[in-house]
């Protein structure tokens, strides 16, 4: 251990001999030197010039021995030199300064702090012969009391100062390893946070979705390359308003996308799911998603969003080749249909009322109204969009007009249908888009239940919404079935192993109605014991409508009354 060290910091022999030992050896010097001019005859002269030479020499061996690698012993002899010049002094001016021997407590402090084991054996002694000198050459004892204390005084000093310079040295050396542990744990989690940071820059950069970081001030923190180039190709001109472009447009691609809603409290809040928007000029335009989530710290607080973008362009494409095909195809059945129900409401007239004819001819009307109602709901399912014309209407008569309706099938399938409506309850929505959905959910629920099972439908309010609930004792459906119950198209495995008839459209439609008109609908079911369908529905908007496709997704606000 080096004599004077700070931390790892080890002092250089200039510095030490500049700050510490050459004003300590020259202070003594000094002292001693004006303690002889003022008393020259109470002074041992030669003496006290050896003890010079000796500070001195102690002086140029700090700077000619290598101090950084020398060993301890060294450093020791040369404090052992300091207290051996110090009994010098106390020797040849004891009677002029008879204190001048405290003046040991400063290579005490040094060899504590530096060999602080082998150092006490020569502190104290050290101090004990400073104290001794005078009477050790006379062959006499101290004459009187300040004498003796000053005799006794210096060793007892000494030992305190040595051993509260041990105390604080080892207090010292386990905070600077407490402190060097805390520092190589600091070191080692800012290399992990690094690494961490690394990572999750590295994962941002490279997933095809775009994400950011959006601060409440509104300022885009953390941005990937691919929000970028999605916030490029809004203005590809160059000319931004508020960070976007102008070229942000709606599910229909032509109409612009307020800039309320490009930036408002739904997104920054980290409220929004799954927004559709085309982005790009005319021609040249790409279909993304927009989602938002807020982040939070443990205790709550508000720090920012985190945005997610999607380039959906492809699949956005294919859904629309999709519709353009239904409705092609549901207008090419359409047309011919309608023209055969015509002719027959002509040779019905004509027949007049054969018995066998009337029958025949019932039957194929039912047939074709059949055809007409599938051929209906592939138009719905083929719309973008769930267009409503929204008028103050009974819902308890919808109810009661759609269980009628169905309760001659139920009775030849044996499934017994009550229902529990009969108290009016207005709603402002579409009465035909409502009785559709209501239709699908009481004819889906009797097509599923076998012989001797029961239907039931209720309607009930419940403060300003209305709550129909359509229980069965059917077949049920799985945990599997559940998460695609409402796509189009989609059927039941269950349904399918049993050969039941359908498109796979009537939930999907219901979904999408329902959507449209801000409510909500659940289903609780499992296999073998039957299923409910609870559709809660607001008596009036409160807001803009939602628009919604048949895929259950929400589209756009429409005003109020479309």
């Amino acid at each position: 251990m080096t004599l004077i060290s700070l931390g790892t910091r080890e002092w250089s022999r200039r510095r030490l001999l500049v700050q510490v030992h050459l004003p300590y050896s020259a202070g003594v010097v000094a002292i001693a030197l004006v303690g002889a001019l003022l008393t020259p005859a109470a002074v041992d002269a030669p003496v006290v010039v050896l003890a010079v030479c000796l500070f001195a020499a102690t002086n140029v061996a700090l700077l000619a021995l290598p101090w950084r690698g020398t060993p301890v012993r060294w450093q020791v002899a040369l404090a052992a030199a300091d207290i051996a010049a110090l009994a010098l002094l106390q020797l040849g001016l004891h009677d002029a300064l008879p204190a001048i021997g405290f003046f040991c407590l400063v290579p005490t402090i040094w060899l504590a702090y530096s060999a602080p084991l082998r150092a006490i054996g020569l502190t104290v002694p050290g101090a004990a012969v400073i104290a001794a000198a005078p009477y050790a050459t006379t062959a006499t004892l101290p004459s009187d009391a300040p004498e003796w204390s000053l005799a006794v005084l210096l060793p007892l000093l000494t030992a305190v100062v040595h051993s509260v310079v041990l105390v604080v040295m080892r207090e010292l050396t386990a905070r600077q390893q407490q402190l060097e542990r805390s520092a190589a744990q600091l070191r080692t989690a800012l290399a992990e946070n690094e690494r961490r940071r690394v990572l999750k820059r590295a994962v941002v950069e490279n997933v095809a979705s775009g994400v950011c970081f959006v601060t409440d001030a509104g300022e885009m923190e953390i941005a990937n390359d691919a929000v970028l180039e999605i916030i490029a190709r809004t203005a590809p001109d160059g000319t931004f308003s508020d960070g976007l472009g102008p070229h942000v447009y709606r599910r229909d691609r032509t109409t612009p996308m307020p800039r309320d809603e490009e930036q408002g409290s739904g997104l920054l809040s980290g409220r929004l799911d799954e927004l559709l928007c085309w982005i790009g000029p005319p021609g040249d335009q790409r279909a993304i998603t927009v989602s938002s989530k807020p982040v939070r710290t443990d205790d709550g607080m508000h720090l920012g969003t985190v945005i997610a973008t999607s380039d959906v362009t492809e699949l956005a494409d294919a859904l629309q080749v999709r519709e353009e095909f239904l409705a092609s195809v549901s207008h090419g059945l359409r047309t011919p249909l309608t023209s055969v129900l015509g002719y027959l409401d002509l040779i019905e007239d004509e027949v007049g009322d054969a018995v066998e004819v009337a029958s025949s001819f019932r039957v194929v009307r039912r047939n074709l109204d059949e055809l007409m109602r599938k051929v209906g709901d592939l138009l719905s399912a083929a719309q973008s969009d769930i267009p409503l014309v929204r008028t103050e209407t009974d819902l308890a008569r919808i109810v009661t007009d759609s269980v009628g309706a169905v309760r001659a099938t139920a009775d030849g399938l044996a499934v017994q249908l009550s229902s529990q409506a009969r108290d009016p309850l207005i709603i402002v929505g579409d009465p035909l888009r409502l009785r559709q959905a209501v239709d699908h959910l009481v004819a889906n629920a009797v097509k599923f239940t076998p012989a001797g099972g029961l239907v039931n439908v209720s309607l009930v309010g419940d403060g300003d919404h209305a709550v129909l609930a359509v229980w069965d004792t059917g077949m049920g459906v799985s945990v599997d079935d559940r998460r695609q119950i409402f796509d189009r198209f989609y059927r039941a495995r269950e349904a399918r192993v049993r050969a039941i008839p359908g498109l796979g459209l009537g939930l999907a439609i219901v979904k999408a109605i329902v959507t449209a008109h801000q409510g909500s609908i659940d289903v609780t079911s499992e296999p073998g014991e039957g299923s409910l369908f609870a559709v809660r529905l607001p008596l009036r908007a409160t807001t803009a409508p939602v628009r919604a496709t048949p895929d259950h997704g929400v589209a756009e606000a429409e005003p109020v009354g479309a």
